[in-house]
């Protein structure tokens, strides 16, 4: 089969939107923000993300980046698993088959010719597809498992934790956990004020002067740089494109608490948190209460989902380096009463045995 192929690099993000929408089903993780910053994340990454094209008709997109150290040469944007491929939900079955064999030979190719030591891919469940004439998101698991054909591997699947937001309140409020729903209603809560910074709004100055208010908690919370400059650069700009939001909890005038949120049509994750850590408030769950009002606030500008994010309990395979500080926060992450949904990992090491080795 001959597709045609054209590289992420060389299209603008607006462009590769208009690719991405035309193959109609794709994830958070296909959206050039996203790559944008996970490659920001690692300055020796290099992106050989494309979409494989028939004629004018986009096929899928493939996210696809090799990193590299002293030690390791790997697939992946750094710490992050490259996505599976997004494959147009509009071709026939048999064509979809065609795709996915040039696909992941285009790939099973670039590991042989790079030499890469092993590659980490990974499947989100929450996908937008076009309904009528808006875009919305669902769960789904189709086709998750179809790079199995291709390549021997290691699988890992944790849990993630998303809470469906098209509940009533009530019930909402039920599922939280009993301690925090009786904590938050003492009085120091009600002299908590929640603000909320986006493109809607407020203006560029306003969003730069509270970007930077988070990034000085952030600082004060880890005691250290722990990202660089060009992620957190990243970060400003999805919020004054309207594809992130920031919200804060001030206390006296003073912020002492922040998240930033990734907004995803109808879909929302919790992307960085950081919290004071002086002893005035140490004593109460203010991560938590923060939580529960941007859970709220995203209810009530009817969102669908709403992602805590991951909970660990054991460790696995190639996640075992997951320390018991992320498992601790995982732990955090199930008090709100989400559904746990499949996260599934997927490692191929160059020893692995490969479909292609076959032909």
């Amino acid at each position: 089969m001959d597709l045609q192929i054209k590289k992420f690099k060389d299209l603008t993000d607006q462009q590769i939107v208009k690719y991405l929408n035309q193959i109609d089903s794709y994830g958070l993780y296909h959206c050039p923000a996203v790559i944008n910053y996970q490659l920001s994340t690692k300055s020796a990454c290099e992106n050989l993300s494309f979409f494989c094209f028939d004629n004018k008709i986009p096929l899928a997109f493939v996210p696809l980046g090799i990193y590299e150290n002293n030690t390791i040469k790997k697939v992946s944007f750094g710490d992050t698993s490259c996505h599976l491929p997004a494959i147009n939900i509009h071709i026939s079955s048999n064509l979809k088959k065609k795709v996915l064999d040039e696909i992941f030979k285009k790939i099973y190719l670039i590991m042989k010719s790079k030499n890469i030591d092993y590659a980490d891919f990974f499947y989100h469940p929450i996908f937008t597809k076009k309904l009528s004439t808006k875009r919305t998101t669902e769960i789904t698991y189709s086709n998750s498992f179809a790079i199995l054909k291709y390549f021997e591997m290691e699988i890992v699947t944790n849990n993630t934790n998303i809470i469906d937001l098209r509940v009533d309140k009530k019930e909402l409020e039920n599922n939280l956990q009993v301690r925090k729903r009786k904590e938050f209603k003492k009085e120091f809560y009600k002299q908590l004020k929640f603000i909320k910074i986006n493109k809607s709004n407020s203006t560029s100055p306003e969003i730069e002067s509270h970007f930077k208010d988070y990034k000085d908690i952030h600082f004060k919370s880890s005691g250290r740089k722990t990202r660089q400059e060009k992620s957190w650069l990243n970060y400003l700009q999805m919020i004054k494109d309207g594809l992130s939001t920031l919200f804060f909890l001030s206390y006296k005038n003073e912020l002492i608490s922040g998240i930033i949120c990734l907004d995803f049509h109808d879909y929302a994750v919790a992307a960085s948190q950081a919290s004071l850590k002086e002893e005035n408030y140490l004593k109460y769950s203010i991560r938590s209460f923060l939580e529960w009002n941007v859970i709220n606030s995203y209810k009530d500008k009817k969102f669908k989902f709403y992602e805590i994010g991951q909970t660990f309990y054991f460790d696995q395979k190639h996640h075992n380096a997951i320390d018991e500080k992320h498992k601790r926060i995982g732990d955090f992450k199930t008090r709100f009463g989400a559904n746990m949904f499949p996260r599934h990992y997927f490692r191929i090491k160059k020893k692995f045995k490969t479909y292609y080795e076959k032909i």
